[in-house]
């Protein structure tokens, strides 16, 4: 009798320490096999350290950049690795994840359709996706989305939908065409845009219903004039987050003024002290339109000024080589 009981308090304890490492050791399954293919598309890289494609548990050994909540991966963080290959295509079945950030790496391919369903933060900017129709299945949780400063072109069409608690959309320095999806319209937790150096085109009326703190769109081919901003929304914003704004805003100018040649990702801080001096004395804004009208007509300044010393500079060159030149690049790097 002693025996028998003593063999089924071992098999007890055996059966109850199994489920314990279920429970909080070993990495879910489907988990594992989505990082094992993803590892494959990034042409298995020695930086992710720990990583293998036969066996292993990501969470109890610890592989680079992924971190757990019990058997299931909540957060990839894999930035500035110098990654290349592509991303593969089983992502969205990593049903608990997060964060996602690829960003400042070399990976290419397409941004995929299916991401993770219940993520909340993606990063995959200053990469090398080139999609030709950008398209995303909703995510309903998502909140901040970073696909900046790669070469995805095309228009967006109707890509927006079912992502009501999107707060910041990062979508510039990209090569997208055509005009502003009916689809930002449902975007109404939306507090901050970018979409500047891109190619769009038509009308930003879409972008009424919007309560944006933060919104620059410059370097398109917008129809709208300086005159048409009674078109934007005027968001309710107190002393302090118009300050903020006014100080967040001319991204591009203080580009040129720290960096003359170049256009780093992300841009760097600099002291409010040095930024506000980029301003006229004593210029103030009520509130973000008056913030984008004046942003608007010093660009065109800029722009008129920068085309008639291209002419000039062309001329000249002719007068001494009888050929044109052709035009240089715009000098972008990404930091990686």
């Amino acid at each position: 009798m002693a025996k028998l009981y003593l063999r089924i308090s071992i098999i007890m304890y055996l059966s109850s320490a199994v489920l314990f490492l279920q429970a909080f050791a070993l990495t879910d399954p489907s988990d594992v096999a989505v990082l094992q293919d993803l590892y494959m598309s990034l042409k298995q890289p020695p930086q992710l350290v720990g990583w293998n494609l036969s066996g292993g548990d990501p969470c109890e050994e610890a592989w680079k950049g992924i971190s757990c909540s019990g058997s299931s991966v909540i957060i990839i963080k894999l930035n500035g690795l110098e990654l290349t290959g592509s991303l593969g295509g089983n992502l969205s079945d990593l049903l608990q994840l997060k964060q996602l950030d690829f960003s400042h790496n070399y990976i290419e391919g397409e941004v995929p359709m299916s991401l993770p369903p219940n993520a909340t933060h993606i990063d995959l900017s200053c990469n090398n996706f080139k999609n030709t129709n950008l398209s995303l299945e909703s995510m309903k949780y998502l909140e901040h989305l970073n696909l900046s400063h790669n070469s995805i072109s095309g228009p967006l069409g109707n890509t927006f939908t079912g992502f009501p608690n999107l707060k910041q959309m990062d979508l510039s320095h990209n090569k997208f065409t055509g005009n502003l999806p009916s689809t930002f319209e449902s975007l109404t937790n939306l507090k901050s845009l970018f979409l500047q150096n891109n190619e769009f085109n038509g009308s930003v009326s879409v972008l009424v219903p919007l309560a944006l703190h933060e919104l620059d769109f410059r370097t398109n081919r917008f129809n709208a004039r300086p005159g048409d901003l009674s078109l934007l929304p005027q968001p309710q914003m107190t002393d302090s987050e118009i300050a903020e704004f006014n100080y967040m805003f001319d991204l591009k100018e203080r580009e040129r003024r720290f960096k003359g040649r170049h256009s780093i990702c992300p841009v760097l801080p600099i002291p409010r002290s040095e930024y506000e001096r980029m301003w006229p004395e004593g210029m103030k804004f009520a509130n973000a339109k008056e913030a984008i009208q004046f942003e608007m007509d010093r660009a065109r300044a800029r722009e008129i000024d920068a085309a008639r010393a291209r002419d000039i500079d062309a001329a000249r060159a002719r007068s001494r080589t009888g050929r044109s030149q052709g035009p240089s690049g715009n000098g972008f790097v990404c930091r990686r």
